[in-house]
């Protein structure tokens, strides 16, 4: 990796150097993306992916990101992604709705309490969502702050060096992925500076987003998003969606925009991660894992019940079973999973751990027997875990809505969909495959191998598609 700070052109100019980059070389793609290794959010991995693929094709990827202090968690293992490229990494202002959380506890404690006990961690929802003319404006107020996202303190540095890296490193073509939107906030402006060609990547919706917390959200946000994404739309050369019902909702809010405009290209896995733990055996327990966050309005407590209920009922054994939760999944809606676990009981069967390094996860997926999804609300989006999960070979169980993108996708690879609620649908397929487990049935069930359906979603797949798109973009 050549890493470029963000304090000047020369910084650049030596960089070209050290890379063996010289002006005018070869077709460069400019990848402005917020979440990159050492970060080790899934908003990192389809950058990472894509950029491989364009580099196989001949493409010269040049990445533009933040500096790695700005991220929440950060595994130095995944440097190896960054292997001869050129990394420019930039400042970022603090995140703005912390600050106001910040602000806040200062002068409540510099006034007595008078302004009311700051929130311990973030902005509380019944904070900025309880009535009132003050409680109003502070909704607003985070809101607007909330716009686009809570990184857009990004947005000066970023754009500095967009514009500088477009005419130093003679890029042709742009690429920007999002969330966090702030990153095609950074692609419009240097569009309109540079007049570079531009492909806007979309991994989730943005005006409509399905998960933008709800306390920062006004009417006042949701018009200012609007006309921020549709400008995004309108001055990108393509649009990439990641599921087609994404892209059909976009073609159908905006019918001015061609047919070629939009293009769909899912996320994926990539199968050489996968045969390096390709030998790692099932648990000799039961067990259902889940990784990832449990965020927005997701949560386990349908598992939970269904268990709880079938060790009840004498038709699964406790002590044949575990349930693992591995990544940021203490808290759900607010409240502390272990009360969640101890109101059903499941204390001896449930554990949670913090996240863990890349090759532990793959190595986890591999040795459960079921795979938890959960996806809520979530109709025109895919959790980007459900491709490494369907890479793992394993069964896939998805808490999901019959008719909506996850659904599809998890039901073509022959996983189980659960409605939120439907406690009785749970508990059949547990009993069905703790049966199956217990008379030694899927004790080599689904060995590693890389065919039908999941053979699309394979990573090298998915860059011939994405090399196609910016073949027809840059001819």
């Amino acid at each position: 990796m050549v890493s470029v700070s963000s304090t000047g052109e020369n910084n650049v100019r030596r960089s070209e150097a050290a890379s063996g980059l010289t002006a005018g070389e070869g077709r460069r793609v400019l990848v402005i993306t917020y979440n990159w290794p050492p970060d080790t959010s899934i908003g990192g991995v389809r950058p990472v992916k894509f950029v491989a693929a364009l580099k196989a094709y001949g493409w010269e990827p040049i990445i533009l990101t933040v500096k790695e202090r700005y991220y929440e968690q950060i595994d130095a293992n995944l440097d190896d992604s960054d292997a001869g490229l050129v990394v420019i990494r930039t400042r970022c202002l603090p995140n703005l709705p912390r600050l106001y959380v910040a602000a806040r506890s200062f002068f409540a404690k510099v006034f007595g309490g008078a302004m009311g006990a700051p929130p311990a961690q973030g902005v509380k929802a019944q904070d900025v969502t309880a009535r009132g003319p003050g409680r109003t404006l502070r909704r607003v107020l985070l809101s607007v702050l909330y716009t686009p996202d809570e990184h857009i303190g990004w947005l000066p540095f970023g754009l500095l060096q967009a514009v500088n890296a477009v005419r130093l490193y003679h890029v042709s073509c742009v690429i920007s992925t999002g969330p966090p939107f702030t990153a095609h906030i950074v692609a419009l402006l240097a569009r309109v500076l540079s007049r570079v060609v531009w492909i806007a990547d979309f991994r989730d919706p943005w005006a409509m987003s399905e998960t933008r917390p709800s306390e920062y959200t006004s009417g006042l946000s949701t018009w200012m998003n609007k006309r921020l994404e549709r400008a995004v739309l309108h001055c990108a050369d393509r649009v990439v969606c990641v599921t087609s019902f994404m892209t059909h909702w976009y073609r159908t809010h905006y019918p001015e925009l061609p047919s070629s405009h939009w293009e769909t290209i899912t996320n994926g896995f990539s199968a050489a991660e996968f045969e390096a733990v390709a030998e790692i055996p099932l648990s000799a327990k039961f067990r259902i894992s889940y990784l990832g966050s449990i965020e927005y309005e997701r949560t386990p407590e349908l598992l939970f019940q269904a268990v709880r209920d079938l060790c009840v009922e004498g038709l699964m054994k406790s002590e044949d079973v575990e349930i693992r939760l591995v990544g940021k999944c203490h808290e759900v809606r607010g409240r502390p999973i272990a009360e969640l676990i101890a109101t059903y009981g499941l204390s001896d069967i449930v554990t949670v751990s913090r996240a863990v390094p890349r090759h532990e996860a793959l190595s986890e997926m591999r040795q459960a027997h079921v795979l938890l999804l959960l996806a809520t609300n979530q109709k025109l989006q895919i959790p980007g875990k459900a491709y490494e999960y369907i890479g793992a070979s394993r069964r896939i169980l998805s808490i999901t809505e019959q008719d909506g993108a996850t659904a599809e996708v998890i039901q073509s690879v022959g996983g189980a969909v659960v409605a939120q609620g439907d406690i009785r649908e749970m508990k059949r397929v547990l009993e069905t495959w703790y049966g199956e487990y217990r008379c030694g049935l899927d004790r080599q069930a689904k060995p590693f191998e890389l065919g039908g359906v999941a053979a699309e979603f394979e990573w090298s797949r998915l860059g011939d598609r994405y090399a196609q798109v910016m073949r027809s973009v840059c001819q």
